[in-house]
């Protein structure tokens, strides 16, 4: 069962979005044991005001077997490679 799941806020309009685009791709393939869901933030405002998103793109990764209050395990906001392998390693 996966339990982690990276959350990936973005909007079709960021270029940073977009240029990191293939690194999430690689992630699904590369760490299965990782759900990843792009979450648009324009069409889902409740997602992005759950989880404070100010800036895009943010990804968050959550542990699924936590107890609600303490799911989220990281966060990496920019477009930074080296910080997202960082926190989902």
């Amino acid at each position: 069962m996966n339990n982690l799941v990276l959350y990936d806020f973005f909007s079709r309009t960021c270029g940073p979005c977009r240029i990191i685009e293939p690194t999430v791709d690689k992630i699904k393939v590369d760490y299965p044991h990782i759900t990843v869901k792009k979450i648009d933030i324009y069409e889902n405002p409740d997602m992005s005001q759950k989880f404070k998103i100010f800036a895009m793109p943010t990804f968050v990764l959550i542990d699924t077997s936590l107890p609600k209050n303490k799911q989220e395990i990281g966060r990496v906001i920019g477009a930074n490679k080296d910080k997202l392998f960082a926190l989902i390693k």
